[in-house]
């Protein structure tokens, strides 16, 4: 089954949808589990056990697997799962703003970009879309 093959999932969004998806995955002592986000100062309240929206308790002694929040884009490489949980809000004509999901997805191919150029046996045709 795929999901043995699964090392590294990676949550890029660590607020009030991707932060409890990153601690029950936390909680699963078969993945190690990097909770991405750009805000520096979210990811440094994080590391301290603090969620400054109350959503969540953060502890430590629930998690079988290694957590890691960050914002530092190189604890991306070699992640097996993309969980995207970026905020997308609407202006007043209902459109949405996602220059968030843009940059995720910047960020997903820069990490992928970086793996497959890594491995001795990546396939060309992978690179060429990623470039």
């Amino acid at each position: 089954m795929f999901i043995e093959y699964v090392k590294k999932i990676t949550v890029i969004g660590v607020g009030y949808v991707g932060l409890p998806i990153t601690i029950e995955l936390a909680k699963n002592n078969k993945f190690k589990v990097i909770g991405f986000d750009s805000n520096e100062n979210r990811v440094n309240e994080l590391n301290n056990g603090l969620d400054v929206n109350n959503e969540i308790n953060i502890d430590r002694s629930d998690f079988k697997g290694e957590l890691i929040f960050t914002s530092d884009n190189t604890n991306l490489d070699n992640s097996n799962i993309f969980i995207v949980t970026v905020p997308t809000p609407i202006d007043s004509t209902n459109k949405p703003d996602l220059t968030a999901l843009m940059n995720a997805a910047k960020t997903i191919g820069e990490s992928l970009l970086k793996t497959f150029k890594s491995e001795s046996n990546h396939n060309e045709e992978y690179l060429i879309i990623l470039e």
